[in-house]
């Protein structure tokens, strides 16, 4: 609030008043000088914006977009016209996940199969996922170690035998590049359970 004093200059004050704007907004991202086609466009600014949601993909209600629309055309300068502020929703990137895990006791396998998915969905989703759990940032990328990591920390996993990150079910090698303004979501889990080591 002290660096913006309530008017819309910087692309950082736009996301901090669209975040006031409404308790209905995850995250904002500035686009400036940009269309909402994400083409170069002097004059109009573009917010991507993410709702709080636990829906795996969120996306902002045609209500939650004017409301944010009309606080920012309030406050931003007269050089930028209420109609050049465009809201739209995030572009995904879905990630998915194909692997062979190995149980620990074979007659856990359907329970730690089931346990996996949940994990990886949970894993992946937009706002409360990311190695943190504090969401993915726009452009952050996705690291097989991490999905590695996971599985591998899962009650009931002795150990991964085989593991691939997908992009549109092509494995996409140790690391998933995500474009600046893209954000990660969740896409198609494959769990093959391998069995169990005899103990």
């Amino acid at each position: 609030v002290l660096r913006h004093r309530g008017a819309a200059l910087a692309a950082a004050d736009y996301e901090a008043l669209a975040l006031e704007a409404s308790p209905g907004v995850a995250i904002a991202r500035c686009l400036p000088a940009t269309s909402a086609n994400l083409r170069p466009a002097p004059g109009w600014v573009t917010l991507i914006l993410v709702p709080n949601s636990t829906d795996p993909q969120p996306e902002p209600s045609y209500e939650l977009k004017q409301e944010v629309a009309a606080y920012l055309a309030a406050r931003a300068p007269d050089s930028i016209e209420g109609g050049r502020i465009n809201m739209i929703p995030p572009d995904y990137l879905p990630v998915g996940v194909s692997a062979a895990v190995r149980a620990m006791e074979a007659d856990q396998s359907g329970v730690v199969k089931t346990a996996a998915v949940q994990a990886l969905n949970q894993f992946f989703h937009p706002l409360y996922g990311g190695p943190d759990g504090r969401g993915w940032p726009f452009g952050r990328d996705v690291y097989l170690s991490d999905v590695a990591r996971l599985l591998e920390g899962i009650s009931g996993v002795d150990y991964v035998q085989r593991l691939e990150l997908l992009i549109e079910l092509i494995p996409a090698g140790d690391r998933v590049n995500v474009p600046p303004e893209r954000m990660v979501a969740a896409g198609p889990m494959s769990i093959v359970m391998e069995g169990v080591l005899d103990v």
